[in-house]
């Protein structure tokens, strides 16, 4: 009798286990998995004119408008005070953190990580909204 409850026991703990394992393999990556990545839009914003440049580096996330979209700005990506925080997961995150006139800034990348999608939506300082964009950014390095 013992050994068929300690058998049992042995077979739920084990279904357990196994059980959490293949859950934890379905479970999306963060932002990590975008690490050292620096993207580059392809487009200028309608209102917004320039580029935005992005940069992925200790599962945090910086942002810059630039002028052209081909030389990577270096020297403000490695001022570790641009970079800040991003809820979300798998594909989709939310800029954290940004100074106020940012009521939002989402991204979204691509399957592969080549690309991203970023949406950014700015106010003026009496609360309306005076630039909504949308910034196809390509992978540059």
């Amino acid at each position: 009798m013992n050994k068929k409850i300690l058998s049992i026991i042995f077979s739920l703990f084990l279904v357990g286990v196994f059980s959490v394992s293949c859950s934890s393999k379905e479970d999306p990556k963060g932002i990590e998995q975008y690490n050292g990545n620096i993207y580059a839009s392809e487009n200028k914003g309608n209102i917004y004119t320039s580029y935005l440049w992005l940069s992925v580096k200790d599962n945090k996330v910086a942002c810059y408008f630039k002028d052209d979209n081909t030389t990577i700005p270096e020297q403000e990506f490695n001022d570790s005070t641009r970079y800040i925080d991003v809820e979300g997961s798998g594909s989709k995150y939310t800029c954290k953190g940004f100074c106020e006139e940012f009521r939002e800034f989402t991204l979204e990348f691509s399957e592969d990580g080549s690309a991203v999608t970023a949406h950014v939506v700015l106010l003026g300082q009496d609360g309306s909204v005076t630039a909504d964009e949308l910034f196809k950014c390509v992978k540059k390095n």
